[in-house]
């Protein structure tokens, strides 16, 4: 029996990438039971090894058909359904996806061959990506240990929990895994790279630069370790070497979230301009990528440029299905501008979601303020001073936290 290795991006904020390795089996259908005819496993077979060879060359909607065509023929067979469901989960289908991993669970049943307990590890690592994508994590984790259970040496199973695990922010837990991963596998550049971002998460910074030199050692040219290498140089303030790290890993695949924290190092380093290009291919590349149009604004409004910071800041509101901080950049961007009766529209939305943030308050009466609202300027004002915890309410970088600037006005 051999498997193929499929690597595939977890969804999420970029700056908690991880990465899953799922297999698809390249093997020969068994024997069958005397209701198929030796003619109709013959074809099962070939067609099982097409659909495979066009998972190889990422043609997953073919290799959908090769499979369902080999299920009509065999359909008591579990393999073709393991790999369908693979090539579903590449597809997005999730629902078709979680189908054939059930079917193929329930088809293989308490077999005690290792290669019976392998498939059904395999469909439930499908059923755990599912859930995973879902964001039901509990259900994922579930799976990845009952898949763990039946294989527990299988190191692929257990960096797939200590992805779920990560992305919980249970990093401990994560690390676990993943050093269980490399110690079953160890010239696994993959397993190595999401060591190194747990170890990041965790702020051992020179642990996770370690394992990410290890794995371009295994593999020089991934660029997911060289993109996460790069985030480890950066925490570490190692700009030089972190700006290298990022272009190497946008010459070897160009993706948004590499543009996007290229630009975050250049804003780093007050080069705004450089920020914006980047933060511009980012958009180009994924038009849905909300912090990319906020961050955008943030370095426009640092060079002065408000009037192209507010329909940025507008945009990144729309693509994240809406978020306070990003709000709150909005309102200040118009405040800016000089804009404040908009702008107390929007500061007001901020306050009546976030009615505990100091800032929205300290910014929203120096609208006031502007707009000659003395009373209500001195209300807000008040409000703040009972505040003590001033942080923004999501973990946003950039985000203005304004000081009350604006002299109090006298009362008519």
């Amino acid at each position: 029996m051999i498997v193929y290795q499929k690597i595939m991006h977890l969804r999420g904020l970029p700056r908690r990438r991880i990465f899953l390795s799922i297999f698809f089996l390249l093997t020969l259908i068994p024997v069958l039971v005397s209701a198929q005819s030796q003619e109709d496993r013959i074809r099962s077979q070939a067609l099982f090894n097409e659909g495979n060879s066009l998972m190889e060359k990422g043609d997953h909607q073919q290799a959908v058909q090769k499979y369902t065509e080999a299920i009509s023929l065999t359909p008591k067979e579990h393999l073709p359904y393991l790999n369908r469901g693979v090539a579903y989960l590449s597809l997005s289908k999730m629902s078709e996806a979680m189908a054939d991993a059930d079917n193929a669970i329930s088809l293989i049943g308490d077999k005690p061959s290792e290669t019976a307990k392998l498939h059904a590890g395999l469909g439930y690592q499908i059923k755990g990506t599912i859930f995973q994508n879902s964001g039901d994590l509990k259900q994922a984790i579930d799976c990845f240990s009952k898949a763990i259970e039946l294989v527990p040496a299988n190191a692929n199973f257990i960096n797939s929990r200590g992805n779920i695990r990560q992305i919980n922010k249970d990093y401990e837990n994560a690390r676990i895994d993943y050093l269980k991963a490399v110690e079953l596998a160890p010239q696994n550049a993959l397993f190595r790279t999401n060591l190194g971002v747990v170890l990041f998460r965790l702020n051992e910074l020179e642990s996770s630069l370690e394992q990410h030199s290890r794995a371009l050692e295994l593999n020089p040219n991934s660029e997911s370790a060289h993109y996460s290498m790069a985030n480890t140089l950066a925490a570490m303030k190692k700009y030089d070497e972190a700006l290298e790290a990022y272009n190497k890993a946008i010459s070897i695949k160009p993706k948004a979230e590499f543009f996007h924290a290229r630009g975050r190092l250049h804003f780093s380093r007050n080069n705004f301009e450089l920020s914006i290009e980047d933060n511009t291919r980012s958009i180009e590349l994924n038009p849905a990528y909300s912090v990319a149009y906020a961050d955008r604004a943030t370095a426009n409004s640092r060079l002065g440029k408000f009037k192209l910071a507010i329909p940025d800041a507008r945009k990144a509101i729309e693509t994240s299905g809406d978020s306070s901080a990003m709000r709150y950049g909005l309102a200040y961007f118009l405040y800016m501008d000089g804009q404040f009766s908009a702008a107390l529209t929007e500061a007001s939305k901020v306050v009546q979601s976030e009615p505990n943030w100091k800032a929205a308050y300290t910014l929203r009466s120096n609208i006031y303020a502007k707009l000659g609202n003395t009373a209500k300027m001195r209300e807000d004002r008040a409000i703040a001073a009972k505040i003590t915890d001033s942080g923004t309410p999501e973990n946003i970088p950039f985000i203005f936290n304004m000081t009350v600037n604006v002299p109090e006005a006298e009362d008519n």
